[in-house]
């Protein structure tokens, strides 16, 4: 049961945050800054191929 909930638990925290990361960037800047959120797209790649890797062990 919890191992079905983590994957889609852990894509909306990460759009939640990418979207609100943006929307911060555009209210404090008027614009976004595209290196830093290559590097946090490159983050959740990781932390998401992470949680598969573990689910796939916990199977």
């Amino acid at each position: 049961m919890q191992n079905q909930a983590a994957i889609p638990l852990l894509l909306i925290g990460l759009i939640a945050i990418h979207f609100l990361t943006l929307n911060n960037g555009i209210q404090m800047y008027k614009k976004i800054n595209p290196k830093h959120h290559l590097i946090r797209v490159g983050i959740s790649i990781f932390l998401i191929v992470l949680t598969v890797q573990a689910l796939r062990v916990n199977l």
